[in-house]
């Protein structure tokens, strides 16, 4: 699976770009033929938005949270 992590408003840190790419990552154990995922991670005043976008078997799954803190709204998302 290739794994894209962006960021807006934001810079997207190592640690922050490893923990968004082990999260996305734990997907290939439930959906198989996983073909590429997009992480885009923003900030908003105090909201810190992660929007992810899996694509599988031609289907496209979507999921955004918003929470105080970025490695909240990583894990809620997923």
């Amino acid at each position: 699976m290739h794994v894209v992590v962006t960021g807006k408003n934001i810079d997207v840190t190592a640690a922050l770009k490893s923990y968004a790419e082990e999260k996305v990552r734990k997907v290939e154990k439930y959906l198989h033929n996983v073909s590429e995922a997009v992480v885009m991670l923003s900030c908003e005043k105090y909201r810190h938005i992660a929007e992810v976008s899996i694509k599988v078997n031609g289907v496209l799954i979507q999921g955004k949270e918003a929470t105080e803190e970025m490695y909240s709204s990583i894990d809620k998302v997923m």
